[in-house]
């Protein structure tokens, strides 16, 4: 990550501040990516090269939990994140896995071009 003077910074998942690092430097072009059930949503992003993209989702319950796909960095220590495939992350929204079927959420990504 880099800080608001485009100095590089390095935050890894068990640091104490790597919650408000991770969302103060995120992708928030995905922020809000949510469906009904059933429903489907596509969204189209580009990313920097050279850039690290982490899941993470925010679980609006009777208070906020962040849970990213670094286990050390979700508030119970759980990775809340699995693939089913190339491509197809599942997501466990339930503090400590709940029912552990990682449907809650799925995410295809697709990508469609490399720019080198």
């Amino acid at each position: 990550m880099r800080d608001d003077a485009g100095t590089l910074i390095l935050v890894n998942p068990d640091d104490a501040d790597y919650t408000s690092q991770a969302l103060a430097h995120r992708v928030n072009v995905l922020d809000n990516l949510s469906v009904a059930d059933g429903e489907t949503k596509l969204t189209s992003i580009t990313v920097e090269g050279g850039k690290l993209l982490a899941p993470y989702a925010v679980v609006h319950a009777t208070q906020d939990i962040t849970y990213f796909t670094f286990p050390s960095a979700s508030p119970d220590q759980k990775t809340h994140f699995r693939s089913f495939g190339p491509g197809v992350i599942g997501f466990e929204d339930l503090f400590g896995l709940g029912d552990g079927d990682f449907d809650d959420h799925l995410v295809s990504v697709t990508v469609k071009s490399l720019v080198v």
